[in-house]
């Protein structure tokens, strides 16, 4: 059973640093997706610890914070399917606008490859991974093969696990509201061409 979370659930220290972000950005910008937010909503898909994991909590917070600025996310789990799960989740994003994954475990490093791995879906997505994973072969594959991580996407783990930061939701706020711009961008020019 899911239970609803509402703003409340998010720690008061992450709301704060995620509000001062927001702030950071330019007031036209600020403006624009304002403005932006209520004409387009957008589609996420997103990929992270799963439903017993003990660190999913991040994954629903971080889905209340996106939903919070009008994004509609998904999770591959909120939805059943007769295809085998490889060929579901390859459907689901191909719809979609945008997957973000966070790869802190087994089952999503594994879909942050897979996804990597196909040519059509690769430039829709944004992989987020912890900076302790540099040495191993995700990280290094996702890196220098596919050239998917970038330091803006990297977190730290252990702070993480602490709850001492927001520094993934922060970065993942970002990414999803510049991606939208993007697309906005895109829709206006082809509307003027």
């Amino acid at each position: 059973m899911m239970v609803e979370m509402g703003k409340q659930d998010i720690p008061e220290k992450w709301e704060k640093e995620i509000e001062e972000s927001l702030c950071k950005m330019l007031p036209q910008v600020c403006e624009a997706n304002e403005r932006i937010k209520k004409e387009l909503r957008m589609a996420i898909w997103l990929g992270g610890p799963g439903k017993k994991d003990k660190m999913r909590y991040i994954r629903d917070r971080i889905r209340k914070i996106l939903e919070n600025e009008n994004f509609e996310v998904i999770f591959s789990e909120d939805y059943s399917g007769f295809a085998d799960i490889v060929s579901k989740e390859k459907q689901e994003i191909d719809t979609l606008q945008l997957a973000m994954i966070m790869a802190m475990s087994a089952g999503s490093s594994a879909e942050a490859i897979e996804f990597a791995n196909d040519e059509d879906l690769r430039s829709k997505v944004i992989v987020f991974i912890p900076k302790e994973y540099r040495n191993g072969y995700v990280y290094r594959s996702l890196s220098e093969r596919h050239h998917l991580i970038a330091e803006p996407t990297c977190f730290s783990l252990k702070k993480l696990k602490k709850q001492d930061t927001s520094d993934i939701a922060v970065k993942m706020l970002h990414c999803a509201i510049h991606h939208r711009l993007d697309l906005f961008r895109k829709n206006r020019t082809k509307e003027f061409a």
